[in-house]
């Protein structure tokens, strides 16, 4: 994907990492200008603008029908025109970008796994090991029978004020032998939007640990 085919009303998402963490900010483009600079919806957390730091791996990644990436671009907080925006400055191609590649937050919570068989609704204690926007990795021992590969499931998370039934399919399996365990990795039946605020809020906690 080229620069040129960049348009406004564009729905941008901006990858910071930042030592071992990585967070995922939500953006528009609003304007572009002839110079090629971008003018994106200002970044925000907790009522303030976000920062960015030269030391910081910064992607920007174009979010449509396919994600494309562009890595280490410039992005400065500005005034133009009576308005506040953050202005990307970008170069080269936009590289195709893998989701599965995305951020994926830490979670490492026991939680109840629920899926049909044929003697009705069976019920499974796993460990919740990470979840993104694309889906969520859990464990389970190898004690117990296996979960088939396509199986649609349901794990029930509660963490503070979020409650939240993930409908999930489950798309690989690998065997941890060192821990007597299958890690299982699933995708979203159908978008969660309350998965997105949970991310967001947990990378937020997790900035505002490392900037104060």
């Amino acid at each position: 994907m080229e620069i040129e085919d960049l348009q406004i009303g564009d729905n941008i998402e901006i990858e910071l990492i930042a030592s071992t963490d990585r967070f995922t900010f939500s953006c528009e483009i609003m304007k572009i200008l002839d110079d090629g600079r971008i003018m994106v919806s200002q970044i925000m957390h907790d009522d303030k603008s976000v920062g960015f730091s030269d030391s910081d791996h910064i992607s920007f990644l174009h979010i449509g029908p396919k994600i494309h990436r562009w890595n280490n671009p410039t992005i400065k907080l500005v005034k133009y025109k009576k308005e506040v925006y953050h202005c990307v400055s970008l170069v080269g191609s936009g590289i195709p970008y893998n989701r599965r590649e995305s951020f994926r937050l830490y979670v490492g919570s026991d939680c109840p796994l629920f899926f049909a068989t044929k003697q009705g609704i069976e019920r499974r204690e796993v460990l919740v090991k990470d979840i993104s926007n694309g889906g969520v990795g859990f464990i389970v021992s190898s004690n117990e029978d296996p979960i088939p590969l396509n199986k649609q499931v349901r794990i029930h998370l509660v963490d503070g004020s979020f409650d939240m039934n993930l409908h999930l399919e489950i798309v690989r399996s690998m065997l941890l032998e060192e821990l007597n365990s299958t890690l299982y990795g699933c995708r979203f039946i159908a978008p969660d939007a309350m998965v997105g605020r949970y991310i967001m809020q947990k990378q937020g906690i997790k900035l505002k640990e490392m900037r104060s």
